[in-house]
C-alpha cells in the first residue's frame, strides 16, 4: 500500500484519492483505469486497493466507483456490484459528476439514487397507463385501426 499511497492525490472536494500514476489509456473498454505494476503483472490499482481493505473478490461481481472517477482509488469510494447493477450505474454517472461538486459525495450518490428510483418508477407508471388507456396506432391487413384490450392483446375490431 505504500507504493499506491505515494502516487495518490487527495481531491479535498470530493474525498476522491486520484491516482496520479500510469493508466490504461485513451482507448478501448477498459480505459482511463489506474495501473501498476505489482510483482512483474500489470493490475488496476483501484483491485488492489479494494482486496487489499475487503480481500477477494468474486468471479461474477465488479467493483464499481461510486464517486464515478475511474481513477479515484478511496477505499470508501468502492462497492462491490454484479455487472448488471454496475451497467445500471454508469447511466446516473454524469449526473452525480455534476452533483459531486456542489455536495459531499455521499449526499451526491443518495440524492441521484433517489432521482432514478422515482424517475424508474414514474416509467413503470406511465408504460402501464400508455398501454392501457391510449389505443394502438397500427393498422391490420384490411387498414383498420388494431386497438389493445385490456389484457394489452392487439385486436381489430373490425375484422
Amino acid at each position: 500500500m505504500a507504493k499506491i499511497a505515494k502516487r495518490l492525490r487527495v481531491d479535498p472536494e470530493t474525498g476522491c484519492h486520484i491516482w496520479t500514476g500510469p493508466d490504461s489509456g485513451k482507448k478501448g473498454r477498459g480505459r482511463g483505469y489506474p495501473r501498476m505494476c505489482l510483482d512483474g503483472q500489470t493490475v488496476a490499482v483501484h483491485l488492489v486497493v479494494w482486496t487489499h481493505y475487503n480481500g477477494y473478490i468474486p468471479g461474477k461481481k465488479q467493483i464499481d466507483h461510486k464517486c464515478k472517477r475511474r481513477m479515484c482509488c478511496n477505499p470508501e469510494h468502492l462497492q462491490m456490484v454484479s455487472h448488471k447493477k454496475n451497467q445500471r450505474l454508469k447511466r446516473v454517472a454524469p449526473m452525480i459528476q455534476c452533483l459531486a461538486p456542489k455536495l459531499d459525495m455521499s449526499a451526491a450518490v443518495e440524492l441521484v439514487k433517489d432521482m432514478t428510483s422515482k424517475a424508474i418508477e414514474t416509467m413503470r407508471i406511465d408504460r402501464h397507463h400508455a398501454s392501457h388507456a391510449m389505443p394502438a396506432m397500427k393498422m391490420c391487413a384490411h387498414g383498420y385501426t388494431i386497438e389493445v384490450d385490456q389484457h394489452g392483446t392487439p385486436i381489430c375490431p373490425q375484422c
